[in-house]
C-alpha cells in the first residue's frame, strides 16, 4: 500500500482515499480531525495536501469523486442540525454549494441535492441522492452541469451532433524552462497531450512552444499536425505562436507568420515597447465536414510593452480584415491584457471580431479567469481570449 503522506497521519488519527484522478496526481476523500469528531474533505495534488471546508453553518465534508484532470471534485456537505447538502469544488473557484448554482432546474419547488456520489471524467454530468418535492421521498438524480434550465421530458432522439460546430483551445504551454523544477515541461507533456486527446479540439493555438516541445508533442498527439515558425529568426529559434489543427477534420490550404513590429515582415523585429520578439501565425483551412472555409490566426502579445499590445491589437486587426476579408475568422491567443484595456476594445470595436465568452450559446461554464503561475486562478485576470466573427 502506498500511504499519501505523513502529513495526513499528523493532522487527522484516520483518513480515507474514495477518488483518483486519470494520472494519479490528485487524490480525494475524507478525515477525521482528532478531538471534536468532524470530518473533512481533502483533496492531496502532487503530494500537497488542501482541506475543502465547508461554508458557514455546514462544519463537516466528505469528497467522494474527482474529474479525469483532477480540476473538480464532489461529495456532501453537513449543516450543524445534520442536514446534508450536494457540493462541487473546482480549481480557482472554491467550494459551491450545487443546490444555489443550479437552482433554477430544481423542479418541483422545495426538489434539493443530497450528496453528489460521482462525477464524470470532464466535469458534465454529476449523480447522486436528491429530495423529489413531487414525490416526497429520495431519489436518484443525474445533473447535467452544461444545462441552464429545466428539461422538460421527452421521447424525442437527440439531435445528431452538428458537423458545422468546431472545438477550439488556447494554451500558453510556458516554455521549457528546467528553473519551473518540478512544474517543468518533462513533467507536464504527458499531461498536456492526455487534455488534448480528451477534448479532441478541432484547432489548438499554443504559446511559448519552442520547437523541442512541438516535436514532442506530435509524437503524443498523432492526429494532428501543425503549422509555424520561431519568432526569433522565422525558422526554428525562440519561441512559436503554432497552430495545432485535425487532419480528418480539416485540410490547410496556407499559412504565414508575421511579426508584431513596424515591419511586419522582417523576422526577428521587435516592435514599439516590447521586451521580445512577438508573432502571430495565420492559417487557412477547409472544413472536410463542410466544404466552407476559414481562417484561424494565433498570437502572444508583449508582457510588458503597453504601447507595443496596443499598436499588436491594431495591426492584427487590420491583418485580418486585409487578409480574410469577409471569410470567417477564429483568433486565439494570450494577449497579455484583459477586457477592460485598449488592445481589447480596438480588437472588437468595430464588432467584427467577438469574444467567444460572450457569444456561447449556453453560456460560459468554469473558471473565469486564466492566469495562474503554477499555483491558484488568479481572480480578474482573464488575458487569453478567443474572438471569432459572427
Amino acid at each position: 500500500m502506498q500511504p499519501l503522506g505523513t502529513l495526513m497521519y499528523v493532522l487527522y488519527d484516520s483518513s480515507t482515499a474514495t477518488a483518483v484522478s486519470d494520472d494519479g496526481s490528485v487524490v480525494v476523500g475524507w478525515a477525521h480531525v482528532p478531538g471534536n469528531d468532524v470530518l473533512v474533505a481533502f483533496r492531496v495534488n502532487n503530494g500537497v495536501l488542501k482541506e475543502m471546508a465547508g461554508p458557514a453553518g455546514y462544519p463537516q465534508t466528505q469528497a467522494f469523486d474527482v474529474t479525469a484532470d483532477g480540476s473538480m471534485v464532489v461529495g456532501v456537505m453537513f449543516a450543524e442540525n445534520g442536514e446534508r447538502r450536494a457540493f462541487r469544488w473546482t480549481d480557482g473557484v472554491g467550494l459551491e454549494d450545487l443546490n444555489a448554482v443550479y437552482a433554477n432546474l430544481l423542479t418541483p419547488a422545495g426538489s434539493y441535492l443530497r450528496t453528489a456520489q460521482a462525477i464524470s471524467p470532464n466535469g458534465r454530468y454529476i449523480v447522486g441522492q436528491g429530495f423529489n418535492a413531487a414525490t416526497n421521498r429520495l431519489e436518484a438524480f443525474l445533473l447535467d452541469t452544461w444545462q441552464t434550465t429545466a428539461a422538460e421530458p421527452t421521447d424525442a432522439r437527440p439531435a445528431a451532433p452538428d458537423t458545422a460546430v468546431l472545438r477550439v483551445v488556447s494554451y500558453n504551454l510556458r516554455y521549457d524552462n528546467p528553473a519551473d523544477g518540478p512544474n517543468a515541461w518533462p513533467y507536464r507533456i504527458d499531461r498536456i497531450a492526455a487534455f488534448v486527446r480528451f477534448y479532441e479540439p478541432d484547432v489548438l493555438g499554443v504559446q511559448e512552444a519552442l520547437r523541442s516541445m512541438l516535436d514532442s508533442l506530435q509524437v503524443r498527439l498523432p492526429d494532428y499536425r501543425w503549422v509555424g515558425v520561431g519568432r526569433t529568426d522565422g525558422r526554428d529559434g525562440g519561441e512559436f505562436s503554432a497552430i495545432f489543427y485535425r487532419t480528418d477534420r480539416l485540410e490547410l490550404l496556407e499559412s504565414r507568420t508575421f511579426w508584431l513590429s513596424p515591419t511586419p515582415e522582417v523576422p526577428g523585429s521587435r516592435g514599439w515597447d516590447a521586451a521580445l520578439e512577438r508573432i502571430c501565425t495565420w492559417a487557412r483551412f477547409r472544413d472536410r465536414h463542410t466544404g466552407r472555409t476559414f481562417f484561424v490566426f494565433n498570437t502572444h502579445f508583449d508582457h510588458e510593452g503597453t504601447q507595443a499590445r496596443l499598436e499588436s491589437a491594431r495591426l492584427l486587426h487590420r491583418v485580418i480584415a486585409e487578409r480574410a476579408r469577409t471569410a470567417p475568422v477564429l483568433l486565439t491567443g494570450d494577449f497579455n491584457t484583459t477586457e477592460d484595456t485598449p488592445p481589447y476594445r480596438t480588437l472588437t470595436a468595430d464588432g467584427r471580431l467577438r469574444d467567444a465568452r460572450y457569444q456561447a450559446e449556453n453560456g460560459h461554464y468554469g473558471p473565469r479567469t486564466t492566469w495562474n503561475g503554477f499555483e491558484r486562478l488568479v481572480p480578474g485576470r482573464r488575458i487569453d481570449f478567443i474572438f471569432v466573427t459572427p
